[in-house]
C-alpha cells in the first residue's frame, strides 16, 4: 500500500498543475529569470510540484490543505441544448455510453446503483438520459465498474466535459484507473492519502 502512495504522490507532483494554489504553499519557488530564458522552457511543467527541490515537504503542505465539500453521487438535470444534442446524435449521448460501459465491463446484472452510492429510481433516471452526471459521477462510476481511462475519456466527453489537471479528485481517480485498482480499500486509501473520501462519509 505504501508503494502505491509514493506512485501516487509522483503522478500528482506531475500532473497536478494549479500554479497559483501551489505559490501560496510556504517554501514554494517559482522559476528565475534565468529559468525563464531556456530554450527548453515549459512555464505550466517547470511550475509543478516536481521540478522543486522540497517537493515532499510542500506535497505534505497541499495535502494538509485539501478539503472536500462534495461527498457521494452528484448528478444534474440536462439543459434543452443537451437533450437536443443527445435526440440527434444518441451514439455520443452519455445514457448510450454509460449502458455501453457497463456491457463491456460486465455489469448489467450488478445493482451498480449501490456500488456508487445512489437510489435505484435516481441510477434508472440516469441511464435513461433523465438526470445527467457530474465529472465526479462520471469517474466514481468508472472506479467501481473496474473501467479504463479510455472509458473515462469518453463519458466525459459525451457530457461536453474535458480533464482538469487542477482537479485534485479527478487525478487521483485518473491514477487509480490506469494502474487497474479495483480493490475499494485501496482506492479509498488512496484518496485518503490526500484528505479525501471516496465512499460517502456516513457509509
Amino acid at each position: 500500500m505504501e508503494e502505491m502512495i509514493l506512485e501516487l504522490d509522483d503522478w500528482f507532483c506531475r500532473t497536478y498543475a494549479n500554479v497559483q494554489r501551489l505559490s501560496t504553499l510556504p517554501g514554494y519557488r517559482m522559476p528565475s529569470a534565468g529559468e525563464v530564458a531556456q530554450k527548453d522552457y515549459k512555464a505550466a511543467d517547470r511550475m509543478k510540484l516536481y521540478r522543486q527541490s522540497n517537493r515532499g515537504d510542500l506535497l505534505a503542505l497541499f495535502k494538509d490543505s485539501v478539503t472536500d465539500m462534495e461527498v457521494g453521487f452528484s448528478y444534474s438535470v440536462p439543459h434543452l441544448s443537451e437533450r437536443i444534442r443527445d435526440f440527434f446524435h444518441p451514439g455520443i449521448s452519455p445514457q448510450k455510453n454509460i449502458k455501453s460501459l457497463l456491457k463491456r465491463t460486465g455489469n448489467t446484472k450488478t445493482p451498480v446503483w449501490e456500488k456508487i452510492g445512489v437510489d435505484r429510481e435516481v441510477w434508472r433516471y440516469i441511464v435513461k438520459g433523465a438526470l445527467r452526471p457530474t465529472r465526479r459521477s462520471v469517474m466514481r462510476l468508472c472506479i467501481v465498474t473496474g473501467a479504463g481511462v479510455e472509458d473515462y475519456d469518453r463519458l466525459l466527453d459525451s457530457i461536453s466535459l474535458e480533464r482538469d489537471d487542477e482537479d485534485v479528485w479527478e487525478i487521483i481517480g485518473i491514477f487509480i484507473l490506469s494502474k487497474h485498482i479495483t480493490d475499494m480499500q485501496a482506492v479509498e486509501a488512496c484518496f485518503a492519502a490526500y484528505n479525501l473520501h471516496f465512499a460517502k462519509q456516513n457509509d
